[in-house]
């Protein structure tokens, strides 16, 4: 029907009303709040497909930033992609600046992801993706741009540009998250009404917790995986709830909260010190805590570099443990030996010595390998290092990051797993304030055990000189 003919009141033609329900229809399938308090975000009247819960919505107010702290698979991000189409689809011209860990996790999660900004802007709308480039642009002209922060340069990218809107997708993981929020959060002042929206699944890092605790921050957490369940694999829904209801981790991964420490840990975040890099180091280890088997459900092999420093500081330098193959491990230890320019591997075994030195010199004979026996719980073992660290003397290097010894199992990124056993993991014979034991970890903390190994071979027993001098010669 034109103009013309609405302004004199005539009723649209069959054909017209036929075309403005298929228009609505196809449009149904964008919508996101449906209006309804308490709606469960499941396919009803008028909403075909499935939609907003209420702690999906964005919340009224005069907030700066909306920070959605849930549990994986929560929801977090399709919450932020409606949010971001409704501001970039409400004015010309609109810029976003979306800061992500990686380019390529902007570009295939928060772009071309199953809930991300292709899959709830209607197609008509946008005019152009450059997946190179990390740009969307809409017809209106409005334009969203993606900025990695693998490095400082990186995430410095937004200095001297300005946007309407932010988003911090996965905040916590990313290695300059506190650079990249800096540096952005100035860039964000264009329009009446400049905001920014953080979504990521917790860590207890100082830097997270200060954003959560700040009041020009609205902080929506407590948003489990559970939430979304009607929305995710019931096969990983299941397998979640068994491995990880209940426990520590799943309190942070799954429910979205921020922890210091399980009670019964051994130390908590407080104690474990962080610092950039390392001052120059007198002797360092590659400490290794091999799997008893090569199975995809395997425990992990622990592999931590470590150094002292002429004051007998201790500093964890990097964490390759992953769940490898015997040849992998070796090529692990080995590549990790030469970057770090260590001195000696120090092995774990509880059988089999022989053939763990064997399997190392396999790869290279000009290492030195030290096996030692665990002739005590790891508890006993791990007594001595707590008190390295609530004596101060153990430093977590944060400006190094694992390199990608990929074999066929979990890979580590720098030192928060690390950080994480030592705060997770709950010996057996503890008990709680009221005097009921707390029931011990069922899991085994192999990166621990590693780092705690490299602590007695470099602090705790007798001083060793350094070793890699002769082959400086070779």
């Amino acid at each position: 029907m034109t103009a013309a003919a609405e302004q004199l009141g005539l009723s649209p033609t069959p054909d017209e009303r036929l075309a403005r329900l298929r228009r609505a229809a196809y449009l149904a399938k964008y919508a996101w709040d449906c209006g309804i308090p308490g709606c469960d975000g499941q396919p009803h009247a008028f909403y075909p497909n499935r939609h907003a819960r209420p702690k999906q919505l964005a919340p009224p107010g005069d907030w700066w930033a909306w920070f959605l702290m849930y549990g994986r698979g929560g929801g977090k991000t399709r919450s932020a992609a409606e949010w971001i189409k409704t501001r970039m689809l409400s004015e010309k011209n609109h810029r976003v600046a979306i800061i992500v860990p990686d380019f390529p996790i902007g570009r295939d999660v928060c772009v071309e992801g199953e809930s991300g900004l292709l899959a709830v802007i209607p197609p008509e709308y946008v005019k152009n993706w450059n997946r190179s480039h990390g740009t969307l642009t809409l017809t209106n002209g409005s334009r969203a741009k993606i900025f990695g922060t693998n490095t400082q340069a990186d995430a410095e990218k937004t200095r001297g540009d300005q946007y309407h809107t932010a988003w911090f997708e996965e905040i916590a993981t990313q290695k300059y998250a506190k650079v990249a929020w800096d540096i952005t959060t100035f860039a964000v002042r264009l329009g009446k009404d400049p905001r920014v929206i953080i979504t990521s699944t917790p860590k207890p890092t100082k830097f997270i917790r200060k954003l959560a605790s700040d009041p020009d921050i609205h902080l929506v957490d407590g948003v489990s995986t559970f939430d979304n369940q009607e929305n995710l694999p019931e096969r990983t829904l299941n397998r979640l709830k068994s491995q990880y209801q209940g426990t520590t981790l799943g309190m942070q991964e799954l429910e979205g909260r921020i922890l210091d420490a399980a009670e019964g840990a051994l130390i908590t975040h407080r104690l474990i010190r962080h610092v950039p890099e390392a001052p120059p180091l007198t002797r360092v280890v590659v400490a290794v805590d091999p799997a008893g088997t090569a199975w995809s459900t395997s425990d992990l092999t622990g592999i931590i570099v470590a150094g002292i420093d002429k004051d007998r500081n201790f500093y964890t330098l990097a964490d390759k443990s992953g769940q490898y193959s015997p040849e992998g491990w070796r090529a692990a230890v080995l590549a990790a030996f030469e970057e770090f320019e260590a001195d000696e591997v120090v092995a774990e075994v509880n059988y089999g010595g022989d053939m763990v030195r064997s399997n190392i010199r396999a790869g290279s004979d000009r290492v030195p390998v030290e096996v030692v026996h665990a002739t005590r719980g790891k508890e006993i073992r791990a007594t001595p290092v707590v008190s390295l660290y609530e004596q101060g003397r153990v430093y977590h290097i944060t400006g190094l990051v694992a390199a990608d010894f990929k074999d066929d199992g979990e890979r580590s990124f720098g030192l928060d797993k690390l950080a994480e056993e030592w705060t997770t993991w709950i010996p057996p014979g503890r008990f709680n304030a009221e005097g009921d034991p707390i029931p011990p970890s069922d899991w085994s903390p192999n990166r621990l055990d590693a780092e705690v190994w490299a602590a007695h071979r470099l602090l705790l027993g007798p001083a060793k000189a350094k070793r890699r001098m002769r082959f400086e010669d070779d």
